[in-house]
């Protein structure tokens, strides 16, 4: 069968688009079981009161899950987890395949070279500059010559928009600028998982609408995988592939953010839509008002 010029690039086009959908099908299924972070059944305590109990999830390669729930729910302590700053009092928290609980110090050390932090309010170093801070992590943990550090730390400011604020100290950059800067620094060393407190918190809404793009083509570009502790709805759904609700420490709901917005889950109608009463409610358990105040109740 003879063929004309355009169908054979008709063809040959179609041939590409369906070998890149393979290779992205490929890429999906040796994600799906090589996770980068797991939890499972874990359970921690502060002392006797339990903050988490057990919690099982998964990250893999590629994603962006947010971690929702109200304040005290565990978000933060499960981020401590993942770090090893603090160990589960059952389950196995894994990263990389390593179980965080069973590591000595070398091995800490060794696996947080695969996390990047960034802090709720950027964490600079008020007395370095921009340039410096970015340059901090790659100076401490690598015998790069200088030479080349400048050229991370520039390709890392560029990423975030700011290679021209490199000499600026961290007092002359506005609230949204500092924490793309923080976020160049957590990505100087090119981590496996990026752990982010709060990343939404205090900006205008120009800046944090630019922090979450950065989260998501960061995440993708670098092939990362991201966990989002968050109470930005609206912003999170937008950017994350999969969601965990916290509540009391258990996970009570997940899903993917289309299912999340079709939920009918009263936590996550509560979460969402930012209701004042709920499963969450408004208010805490106590003795009956009269009784407090001291009054008598009376019946008939």
């Amino acid at each position: 069968m003879d063929l004309s010029v355009s169908q054979m690039q008709q063809l040959t086009g179609k041939v590409g688009a369906d070998a890149c959908k393979i290779s992205r099908l490929s890429r999906w299924s040796a994600r799906m079981s090589n996770p980068l972070v797991e939890f499972r059944d874990v359970s921690f305590a502060y002392d006797e009161q339990p903050v988490l109990s057990g919690v099982t999830l998964t990250l893999t390669p590629g994603q962006v899950v947010a971690i929702m729930g109200g304040s005290g729910s565990g978000k933060t302590t499960l981020l401590k987890l993942i770090g090893g700053q603090l160990r589960a009092d059952a389950g196995e928290v894994l990263v990389d395949g390593e179980n965080v609980g069973e590591l000595g110090e070398s091995g800490l050390y060794r696996m947080r070279r695969k996390l990047g932090m960034l802090f709720q309010f950027g964490a600079l170093f008020t007395d370095l500059s921009v340039f410096d801070n970015v340059a901090f992590p790659l100076r401490e943990r690598t015998n790069l010559p200088e030479s080349m550090i400048r050229d991370l730390v520039l390709m890392k400011l560029q990423a975030v928009g700011l290679r021209g604020a490199a000499r600026l100290m961290p007092s002359e950059l506005s609230g949204g600028m500092a924490r793309r800067v923080a976020l160049a620094r957590a990505i100087a060393l090119d981590p496996r998982v990026m752990l982010y407190d709060e990343p939404f918190t205090g900006l205008d809404p120009i800046s944090l609408a630019t922090t979450g793009k950065l989260i998501r083509e960061l995440n993708d570009a670098l092939g990362t995988a991201s966990v989002v502790v968050t109470h930005d709805v609206a912003e999170s759904l937008a950017i994350v592939d999969y969601i965990y609700f916290l509540s009391e420490g258990r996970v009570v709901a997940q899903g993917t953010p289309d299912e999340v917005r079709a939920s009918d889950h009263p936590f996550v109608r509560q979460f969402i839509n930012a209701e004042p009463d709920g499963p969450l409610p408004f208010h805490k358990p106590a003795p009956p008002y009269a009784a407090d105040l001291g009054l008598e109740v009376v019946h008939g």
